[in-house]
């Protein structure tokens, strides 16, 4: 297939530098995907303010109510034929058929599971990262997420941290069979083999899930990682097999 796939991520932009990254644990699924699999793609940056408009130029179709934060999201690509899709989920099956080798296992069935822990914990602990986002962006797209967030929760994102988050959020996480524990039991209980990925030494989607989740952490906020990391002493191990498809990052 000649060409490059176009990947239409968020931007964030660190202290120090005015070169874009990726930051968020969505796009994130999908770059560590073509990384995974050395697909030749190019970044094509939208702000959280021109999503929806890019997308509808793009002829996307909105998300269904209840699958996506908004109508339109990112990661979205465009193939080398011009079909364009949304959606983590979505596109990585699309992906695996085109691509399929190194292999997914998407057949393990396991990426679903993982989702719902890592959503699980992040209903927990997310929200004082969360606050520090509009940090890492840049402006349109900081105002813009400032504005939806205080639409939907009724109050500033630091407001809603103070609520929500907290050392209480992270004792809560800890807890004998929470939210961490049942993450980390699915990181490790379906090994077959002696490896760091969640099905042993053969990396899979689910690892790029949770690898996503942690990285997201890490960026956004170096002390809530850290934290994260002390959960759960079977999340570093992963996180850090997975680095080598999470260094492209533009």
């Amino acid at each position: 297939m000649a060409g490059n796939i176009i990947l239409y991520d968020l931007p964030s932009i660190h202290k120090g530098s005015d070169k874009p990254s990726c930051f968020s644990l969505n796009p994130w699924k999908t770059r560590m995907v073509l990384n995974y699999k050395q697909i030749p793609y190019t970044t094509e940056w939208v702000e959280y303010p021109d999503l929806e408009p890019k997308m509808k130029e793009l002829g996307v179709k909105a998300n269904q109510p209840g699958t996506g934060w908004t109508d339109y999201t990112s990661p979205t690509i465009r193939l080398p034929d011009g079909k364009v899709i949304m959606n983590s989920a979505n596109i990585a099956p699309v992906l695996e058929e085109l691509h399929p080798s190194p292999p997914l296992h998407l057949d393990a069935d396991l990426h679903g599971p993982i989702t719902e822990a890592v959503e699980n914990l992040a209903g927990v602990v997310w929200w004082d990262t969360l606050a520090d986002v509009p940090s890492m962006l840049p402006p349109r797209s900081a105002k813009y997420f400032e504005d939806t967030r205080k639409e939907t929760f009724g109050m500033t994102l630091k407001e809603f941290a103070a609520v929500k988050g907290g050392e209480q959020a992270w004792k809560t996480a800890a807890e004998p069979g929470g939210a961490a524990e049942k993450l980390g039991d699915l990181l490790t209980k379906h090994r077959k083999d002696e490896g760091p990925f969640v099905l042993g030494s053969q990396p899979s989607y689910g690892d790029f899930v949770a690898a996503s989740f942690f990285d997201c952490f890490e960026r956004c906020c170096k002390e809530d990682y850290e934290k994260m990391m002390a959960l759960d002493a079977r999340f570093k191990p992963l996180h850090a097999a997975c680095r080598p498809w999470l260094k492209r990052d533009d």
